[in-house]
């Protein structure tokens, strides 16, 4: 988990139009390294238009103050940097007590970690005061065995609709490269075959209860009325890169029934599998 220079262009950028508060207070959950170089970071920060007077920008703390960010908080099983021991697959209120409210809440990698994600992001709704923002940098796609999860941007768009966040911002960087991308279906299709992280910010509008968005995809079918009705915009329509067509071949003979009729590569991932579990190869 770390802060990157990306981060601070998405910072400077929310400073620039007034979506920060001056004198504010931020949790973090996940204890926040500065993954880029400390001067490279100080230097960013200054062509991003903050001014200050830091050769070396060296923690997370140090970050925020620059934005005014000056109460800092932090939550991380590890109790790193300060933070708070808080399992998030918990209640933060009900298991810690833990009810204090924030202007910023950010989530910069932690989630994909976190079993119960719903638990998550119900404690981010909680902590973040109304007309606060949410910041969640999250895995989207490849990345494999980061975490429990990929975040599909459809996920964060019905988040935000069932809960009635405003959307600030939806960008995503490509192999961690400090370059943020704006969220759209061809710009995403373009590069879904490399390493994607989405960065979304949020702005909570009420205090009402966290809601669980129900798949806006299947809005119409749902007979369940504990969930409000979603549709998602064309932004977050999906797609397949394939076809369905290919579940049902024309014939079934097209189907092979020897694992030696798989291609070298795929028959010898098969076979170290079922040697494993029981080699009946």
């Amino acid at each position: 988990m770390g802060i990157n220079l990306e981060y601070i262009t998405l910072l400077s950028s929310l400073k620039a139009r007034g979506h920060l508060s001056n004198k504010g207070k931020v949790l973090e959950f996940g204890a926040q390294d500065i993954s880029a170089e400390p001067s490279a970071a100080a230097n960013h920060a200054r062509r991003c238009g903050v001014a200050h007077s830091c050769s070396s920008i060296d923690s997370a703390r140090i970050l925020y103050e620059l934005y005014g960010l000056s109460d800092y908080t932090c939550i991380d099983a590890t109790a790193e940097h300060g933070a708070l021991a808080y399992d998030l697959n918990t209640n933060l209120h009900g298991t810690y007590g833990f009810t204090d409210t924030f202007d910023l809440v950010t989530d910069l990698g932690t989630f994909e970690h976190v079993f119960d994600i719903a638990s998550a992001f119900r404690n981010a709704h909680e902590a973040c005061k109304p007309d606060g923002l949410m910041i969640h940098a999250l895995p989207s796609n490849c990345n494999a065995n980061h975490g429990y999860y990929a975040i599909q941007p459809r996920m964060i768009a019905d988040v935000a609709a069932a809960n009635g966040y405003e959307i600030i911002d939806f960008v995503f960087t490509v192999d961690y490269h400090p370059i943020l991308y704006q969220f759209n279906l061809e710009n995403y299709r373009n590069y879904d075959d490399r390493d994607l992280m989405i960065y979304s910010v949020l702005r909570k509008k009420t205090d009402a209860p966290f809601q669980l968005p129900f798949d806006s995809i299947f809005t119409e079918k749902n007979t369940l009325t504990d969930y409000q009705p979603l549709f998602a915009s064309l932004a977050f329509s999906s797609y397949i890169k394939s076809t369905w067509g290919n579940v049902r071949p024309i014939a079934p003979e097209e189907v092979p029934t020897d694992i030696l009729a798989l291609t070298s590569r795929y028959r010898s991932w098969i076979k170290r599998i079922v040697n494993r579990i029981g080699g009946f190869c």
